[in-house]
């Protein structure tokens, strides 16, 4: 099954930037929608699965699958409360699969269209100032089901997303 998605990969990105026609990402869903922890040798009860030390916040593990100049492939293994920063995919084309548990996930992208001299906090959908004094707003929230995947596709600009 990681072949297959690897293959698809290679046939589906260019390079930064490359967003694929919608008949692709269907295809690559599709590998997705299919995919097992099994098929990957991961199982609930390993250790990157556990809360680590209860005091702290849990670790999240990063496996790298493989990566090039094109596009990268990596499992992110999420113990219970895990929680990843907001952080940001500029000019990329995220595909994500949730293998068992479950995921919120919070989508921004940057407001670039305030009205001089008012209050950012007061535009639609606007959730707040980032530290780099930027102010975002919320394009989509998922709430994932196990066994789910989805996409985040760059939009306007930088895409912004949280997930725990």
């Amino acid at each position: 099954m990681l072949q297959r998605l690897y293959e698809a990969c290679k046939h589906a990105f260019f390079g930064p930037g490359t967003i694929p026609s919608p008949q692709t990402i269907q295809q690559l869903r599709s590998i997705l929608d299919n995919m097992r922890a099994s098929d990957l040798g991961l199982r609930e009860d390993m250790r990157y699965f556990r809360v680590n030390v209860p005091e702290l916040s849990p670790f999240v593990t990063i496996m790298p699958i493989y990566a090039c100049d094109k596009f990268s492939i990596c499992i992110f293994c999420l113990p219970p409360a895990a929680f990843i920063p907001l952080h940001n995919h500029p000019g990329m084309t995220v595909f994500s699969k949730l293998l068992f548990g479950s995921m919120h996930i919070k989508s921004y992208d940057w407001v670039t269209n305030i009205p001089n001299g008012s209050d950012p906090e007061s535009q639609p959908n606007c959730e707040g100032a980032l530290a780099a004094g930027g102010v975002y707003e919320l394009l989509e929230e998922i709430q994932m089901p196990d066994d789910f995947s989805f996409v985040l596709a760059p939009y306007r600009g930088p895409r912004i997303a949280e997930s725990n």
